[in-house]
């Protein structure tokens, strides 16, 4: 009984130590595509986000969050930061659809396992 323990701590370790190393390929890779480093760390978050999912609930409100601010940033003549800021929004706002695609699943096969 202790030694199933015992490799089921090895197992859960070494998992993560897969996902950081893939969550910091990630981060490469979007240093190799010259993204900045906003870019890079959206991407590297949805990397993150398929390994260790997240309710979609924390991307909508970033994307709320980045949508609320464009429109001060157009007032403010910041047209550049105002279009990124939009493009941010679009990015999360796709996290949020994947993160709900994947809870209906997998609430659905809750059911059926249930």
């Amino acid at each position: 009984m202790q030694i199933k323990k015992m490799l089921l701590v090895r197992n859960n370790v070494i998992r993560k130590y897969i996902d950081i190393c893939l969550v910091f390929i990630a981060l490469m890779i979007g240093t190799y595509l010259n993204l900045n480093i906003v870019e890079s760390l959206i991407f590297t978050l949805m990397i993150w986000t398929i390994l260790n999912p997240l309710p979609g609930k924390y991307f909508a409100y970033a994307a709320l969050f980045f949508l609320s601010v464009t429109p001060f940033l157009l007032v403010l003549d910041r047209k550049v930061q105002a279009e990124e800021y939009a493009i941010y929004a679009y990015y999360f706002l796709v996290l949020t659809v994947i993160m709900g695609i994947y809870e209906m699943r997998h609430k659905k096969n809750e059911i059926i396992i249930d």
